[in-house]
């Protein structure tokens, strides 16, 4: 038997939580992915909700770790010099189903920085795909990142992103529905 890293311990927070807001009623989860990737030794697990299936906009949480988050947790350093980096990068995305002027990114990532906070980078792409084929309905991103590592010590954290990733998406469905 092995002790569960730190990510595995996250994962399993975090996923119960987005299926507690399933099982509740408040959204969907619509997809999920764990992506162990043998070359560089990392993992990657992403899940993805809405607040129902009919509805376009979603909402997607990935948590990442690499060699070096592995590593510090499972090897000691005896000098403790370097700081342990053991943990994950967190970081939250919504796919909305149309095109943002600049104008109306930045109403977004204010709405948002009012949920999530100002401490967080927020960042808007918007964008329109065209092919010889076909064109592509636009979309836009909008990215939330912490800019740091999220530790076993703040899983409280990650329960707030779910219900965070909620009030994000009611948000964005009022601001679809507005369009």
């Amino acid at each position: 038997m092995f002790d569960p890293t730190a990510f595995e311990n996250m994962k399993v927070v975090l996923e119960g939580a987005l299926y507690d807001k399933e099982f509740s009623g408040e959204a969907v989860v619509t997809n999920r992915r764990d992506i162990v990737n043998l070359s560089s030794l990392s993992r990657q697990y992403e899940i993805e909700m809405a607040l129902s299936k009919e509805t376009p906009i979603r909402a997607g949480i990935t948590l990442q770790a690499n060699i070096e988050n592995l590593a510090s947790e499972l090897l000691p350093d005896p000098g403790m010099e370097i700081q342990s980096k053991a943990g994950c990068i967190v970081s939250v995305s919504f796919t909305l189903p149309f095109h943002l002027e600049k104008e109306n990114a930045a109403e977004l990532i204010g709405s948002l920085e009012a949920i999530w906070g100002k401490k967080r980078t927020i960042t808007i792409t918007s964008c329109a795909e065209y092919s010889n084929k076909s064109m592509l309905p636009p979309f836009s991103r909008a990215a939330v990142s912490f800019g740091r590592l999220v530790t076993e010590e703040q899983m409280d954290d990650l329960l707030k992103m779910a219900d965070f990733m909620a009030d994000s998406l009611s948000m964005l469905e009022a601001l679809e529905v507005a369009r």
